[in-house]
């Protein structure tokens, strides 16, 4: 049980800045299908295995997984083991044993029942937004057969593949360790995942005004320019309408965005998907560059679908779509990521009619908004 600290770890290191960090909010169930192959400690022989994986991805890096697996091995003594555990055997081991003989219950064969449950943390090393997504995994879980329980430990390393924005691929190699009787189990799975997210939480365009400042006489030396109570080393909205200094906030803002320049991201995203394909990369650096000459203002990227489907959908996949963009251009140029924020607006900002196959196409789009805080 020394190792367990080890897995305690790889949970709790990351997890601060795994929450702090944008959240995914999306759940897998994955059926899937294996083969395991046991320990010859165990007396089992390998055996294909079921089971069942619900996987919650809180972040883009990070998941947690709970997972269900079953077989029905044979049972296959080992001689050489059991003479090793018993000594030399005081009746032979031969090939047909009379029914009942002490012989044939040394020997004897069957099928055994195994079934594990175990709890993994994963670490993918690309974000959603991407068709492949590599990772890594470790976990503590228990496993029960016929001949005895055990507490296991694995490690792993796996891929998952998306299809579609709901539907993907995940396969994975696995190593197992069981701690009571040091025995060491290999499995490799193949599965099919659904994923299912939960409504995103829109973020204010507008930014509420919590603070009034008021205007108070300036110490000597202290430079207000626009009179609005706040000096201008530390007025982030310089120039504020004489009319309304009462209304800005400690930093000198009205909490209003304007919008300086919209630039349509030239993306086209796979059927009910959010995944980028790879052709489009240089359409990435393209926005990045741009984010990078527009110094001194915020990016929103702006998620929008046709009105064809169920609105509520279709906001989620705007959504996830212009989170999509956003993580990849913060995969670029890590500095850029707190300028950033990603909305997804539905089928509420049509610039074409979707009466028409070209009118639909044109609204499923994702715009780069350039904006100020003033």
């Amino acid at each position: 049980m020394k190792r367990l600290p080890i897995v305690v770890a790889f949970f709790a290191l990351p997890l601060s800045s795994a929450l702090s960090a944008e959240p995914v909010n999306r759940l897998y169930l994955t059926p899937f299908i294996g083969y395991q192959f046991f320990d010859s400690k165990t007396n089992v022989d390998d055996a294909k295995t079921q089971g069942l994986g619900v996987e919650y991805r809180f972040s883009q890096q990070w998941a947690i997984e709970l997972s269900y697996t079953s077989a029905d091995p044979d049972v296959s003594f080992d001689k050489t083991h059991l003479d090793s555990m018993l000594g030399e055997p005081e009746f032979p081991i031969i090939e047909d044993p009379l029914p009942g003989s002490p012989a044939q219950s040394v020997g004897a064969t069957g099928s055994s029942e195994f079934s594990a449950f175990r709890v993994d943390g994963l670490h993918y090393f690309a974000p959603l937004s991407q068709t492949l997504n590599p990772y890594v995994s470790a976990g503590v879980g228990h496993a029960s057969i016929d001949q005895g329980d055990q507490t296991r430990l694995n490690v792993g390393a796996g891929l998952r593949f998306d299809f579609t924005d709901r539907l993907s691929l995940k396969s994975e190699v696995r190593q197992f360790h069981g701690v009571d009787d040091s025995v060491w189990d290999t499995q490799a799975l193949i599965g099919i995942s659904f994923a299912f997210d939960r409504a995103p939480v829109r973020r204010n365009e507008v930014r509420a005004v919590s603070e009034v400042a008021m205007v108070e006489p300036k110490p000597d030396g202290v430079i207000d320019s626009d009179g609005d109570g706040v000096p201008d080393d530390q007025d982030q909205c310089a120039g504020t309408d004489a009319a309304r200094v009462a209304e800005v906030d400690s930093v000198g803002c009205l909490g209003e965005v304007k919008t300086l320049r919209t630039e349509v991201v030239s993306i086209t995203f796979p059927l009910d998907s959010a995944s980028i394909p790879a052709e489009f990369d240089s359409e990435i650096d393209r926005i990045a560059a741009l984010i990078l000459e527009n110094t001194g203002t915020v990016i929103e990227i702006a998620g929008h679908a046709d009105a064809s489907g169920d609105s509520v959908y279709n906001q989620r996949l705007s959504q996830r779509r212009a989170e999509s963009v956003a993580s990849a251009l913060i995969s670029r140029n890590a500095t850029i990521a707190d300028r950033i924020k990603a909305v997804g607006y539905g089928e509420t900002q049509p610039i074409a009619t979707n009466e028409t196959a070209q009118g639909r196409e044109m609204n499923r789009r994702v715009e780069a908004r350039v904006q100020v805080l003033r």
